[in-house]
């Protein structure tokens, strides 16, 4: 062959190679693309399942708050009730009408189907209700036979406003899978589309550069100056070691570029020097060893990613095996920090709520199957929305992010830490026993308060906490744990009102 046939093959098999790398790329993009709109649409859509689901914890709160109030004995009593009250109304009447209208600050469209609006138009009656026995009950006024009627009338339309709350919880629930159904047929589209160009890559493109390469190699075979030519017209990283003790034999030179070494440096060491401690027994590298011919397996060579093309050959009667590599360290790198980012809550570093409610339930299910106990403690900062409200959100977003510092400080590496809400944290310790999480937490807690002495805050600084343990073999799920130890929160956060209250004489 002559050095013209050398240009034009090389020529061919660069425009091939770049034809295949772009048609992959352009999959690869829109993949993500998808996968990105998925993410984003999924989070709205559990965002408004949540706040749905809430909804009808909070009736029941506002409920069981209006007879304690009747109930109480004591005006001390009876303001902390009503202040509950009061609060859990504002936040069921943003939230209801966050739903309709759409609530940035809850993170709610508010675009909703004709069915979620006529849902809300059944149970408008029972909640404009609600609302009035609310008024009706907290009224100085109101003479003792008004607020039972009020309280009557309280519970007989709670009972079908929770009903109307639960029906639209599924139809959002089944909506959002309807969604998500829709996303998995167009992804099946793409890849069946994907797998039609790969059929046609390796038709047009792959095969036909292979039957080349196969005629450039025998012709050659028995010519030292023919192979280094062959190795030095690839435009990707080729490399031949003795498949006896892996030593490299030769480099083209992007496979030394790849490698960050000189042809000379590079054929003096073995394939084992660019692997970590033990990486050679790695399966994978085992796999592409062991077989006569591999094609696209995803493997670490250094400190880059690549994916390997490999087949043996014989080379002064010994075996030997011929990589061809294509550098894919980016891709890997963005697919790792694509995963990163859509676990993580961008203000704090943390999980977020939907990455760490995967690790509870995973926790959940070893402590169920492999009998593993574990805690779970839940923080609630108290007066975020004052400090919002009353010192801007910048000064409440210092309050969050202080508050995750000293979360992350706190815990070890196996703990596992996420922001569940706007004020909420949550911390899941493995095999942790309940007082060692506790002395943990009020610790977090004690750090937090002596922080906002030192820096003389013109405002209070603290947070309630509640710890709830989960030992091995007992069987519970995560909505249920979590709201156990919601319950444990706000039974410290009401002592601690008890005790920052005056004593009255």
């Amino acid at each position: 062959m002559n050095v013209l046939n050398t240009d034009k093959v090389s020529q061919s098999l660069r425009r091939r190679y770049l034809l295949a790398l772009s048609i992959i790329a352009l999959l690869v993009t829109l993949s993500q693309v998808l996968i990105q709109y998925t993410l984003s649409d999924q989070e709205g859509d559990s965002r408004v399942v949540n706040v749905a689901g809430r909804q009808r914890m909070l009736s029941q709160r506002i409920t069981k708050c209006a007879l304690l109030v009747e109930s109480s004995v004591s005006n001390t009593e009876r303001d902390f009730y009503l202040e509950e009250l009061h609060q859990s109304v504002r936040l069921w009447v943003q939230s209801h009408a966050g739903l309709q209208k759409g609530d940035a600050q809850l993170g709610l469209p508010g675009k909703n189907s004709p069915q979620v609006t006529a849902m809300f138009a059944r149970i408008e009656p029972n909640f404009q209700a609600m609302l009035q026995a609310v008024d009706r009950i907290t009224a100085a006024e109101t003479p003792p036979p008004v607020r039972k009627e009020a309280i009557a009338s309280l519970l007989s339309n709670q009972a079908e406003f929770l009903g109307g709350m639960d029906a639209m919880v599924f139809q959002y629930d089944e909506e959002a899978k309807q969604k998500i159904a829709m996303t998995r047929r167009m992804e099946a589209g793409i890849m069946i589309v994907t797998f039609v160009l790969l059929l046609l890559e390796v038709l047009f493109i792959f095969l036909p550069a292979e039957k080349q390469l196969k005629k450039t190699f025998e012709e050659y075979q028995r010519s030292e100056a023919g192979l280094k030519r062959l190795f030095d017209m690839s435009p990707t990283p080729m490399i031949m070691v003795q498949l006896a003790n892996l030593k490299l034999v030769r480099v083209n030179q992007a496979a030394a570029n790849l490698l960050k070494s000189s042809d000379e440096e590079v054929t003096q060491k073995y394939l084992s020097d660019f692997l970590d401690p033990g990486q050679v027994e790695d399966a994978a590298w085992q796999h592409v060893l062991s077989r006569q011919s591999v094609a696209g397996i995803e493997l670490p060579l250094g400190s880059a990613m690549v994916m390997a093309f490999a087949t043996r050959t014989t080379r002064d009667a010994k075996p030997h095996l011929i990589l061809g590599l294509i550098d894919i360290t980016a891709r890997y790198m963005q697919n790792k920090y694509l995963a990163q980012l859509a676990s993580t809550d961008s203000m704090t570093g943390l999980m977020n709520r939907r990455a760490f409610l995967e690790n509870l339930e995973l926790a959940l299910k070893k402590a169920g199957e492999r009998k593993m106990q574990f805690s779970v403690a839940f923080l609630d900062l108290d007066g975020l929305k004052h400090v919002n409200d009353t010192h801007g959100h910048q000064e409440g977003d210092w309050y969050i992010c202080t508050t995750a510092s000293l979360i992350r400080t706190a815990v070890g590496e196996r703990d596992i830490a996420g922001r569940l809400g706007g004020d909420e944290f949550a911390i899941i310790f493995p095999q942790c026993p309940r007082n060692m999480v506790e002395d943990i937490v009020s610790r977090i807690q004690k750090r937090l308060e002596d922080l906002a002495l030192s820096l003389d805050k013109p405002y209070f600084i603290g947070c309630s906490y509640g710890v709830v343990s989960v030992e091995a073999g007992e069987i519970t799920v995560a909505d249920r744990l979590l709201h156990k130890v919601d319950e444990a929160m706000y039974q410290q956060k009401y002592q601690r009102r008890q005790e920052q209250t005056p004593k009255e004489s």
